[in-house]
């Protein structure tokens, strides 16, 4: 059991390592064809693709506890694919929830929090709405993600999580070398999240396909509703702790300042604590 939770581990760093490099290489593209106060806000939207864990309200962790358990416990793949499905369907509701409140706030948030006018403004506008109708897709693919790992398919979220990676950055390069505008440089990153739910949906459905006729009970339901309610209170204070010292920052200081803080804020979570104590 310990080599395959350590086996599991490596796949993930690994994972994870591959995502920071390709923005590490991406990041000085960025700069070179956006400038830097553009690319400050492409840091931002970032930053309010890290807050997924705060949108699902701790469901994506509750399904891989759920999974695992009742696998473990020898329930039916078909009852527990049926629950699965259900809260996926729940997730991608919420995230419509989330749609409506970013895409009102949109303007709110470009004029009194990151204090732009003129082109930039507008250009931030339209990116956070093309980023706001890809909540519901993320939210469905954090779900996916996390059922995946309740099936412990490391080894298969690593090995997509890559080419993902270079997707991810990849598409938003390309566009703000044809054009250099922020909100379609946005809109590149919203883009990936909708194949990226795909996949993880195309990969969940092929290891645990829902089946007709089989329905999931409220018990069950209720049980992943609950245990997701006290993960919620972590993964409110996460990403708060991890994020909203950018949103702060942005909000005292010029965007093309901003940009700065994430390649220093992202390198240090990869290095181990006993390597960062001092002596």
């Amino acid at each position: 059991m310990s080599r395959k939770v350590a086996h599991n581990a490596l796949w993930n760093v690994g994972g994870q390592l591959v995502s920071l490099g390709v923005g590490l290489v991406a990041l000085p593209i960025l700069l070179h064809a956006l400038g830097a106060a553009r690319l400050g806000v492409f840091t931002l939207a970032l930053g309010l693709i890290g807050f997924s864990g705060l949108f699902d309200l701790g469901l994506s962790r509750a399904l891989t506890q759920t999974v695992s358990s009742s696998l473990g416990q020898g329930r039916s793949r078909a009852q527990v694919a049926a629950l699965v499905w259900r809260v996926i369907g729940l997730l991608a509701g919420f995230g419509v929830l989330w749609l409506v409140a970013l895409w009102w706030a949109a303007p709110f948030l470009v004029d009194r929090l990151f204090s732009l006018s003129g082109e930039m403004a507008r250009e931030t506008i339209f990116g956070l709405r093309a980023l706001a109708l890809s909540i519901p897709f993320a939210l469905a693919a954090t779900g996916a993600m996390g059922t995946l790992e309740g099936l412990q398919q490391f080894r298969l979220l690593s090995l997509w999580r890559m080419p993902m990676s270079v997707l991810q950055f990849g598409l938003p390069v390309i566009v703000a070398l044809i054009r250099p505008d922020i909100g379609w440089v946005i809109a590149a990153l919203a883009a990936t999240r909708v194949v990226w739910m795909l996949l993880w949906l195309t990969q969940l459905h092929r290891l645990l396909p829902r089946e007709l006729g089989v329905t999931s009970s409220r018990a069950d339901l209720r049980h992943a509703l609950h245990f997701g309610g006290w993960l919620s209170v972590s993964n409110i204070i996460g990403p708060l702790m991890v994020y909203a010292d950018r949103f702060y920052l942005a909000s005292l200081c010029f965007l093309r300042r901003r940009w700065r803080i994430t390649p220093c804020r992202s390198i240090p979570r990869f290095v181990p604590r006993r390597c960062r104590k001092p002596r």
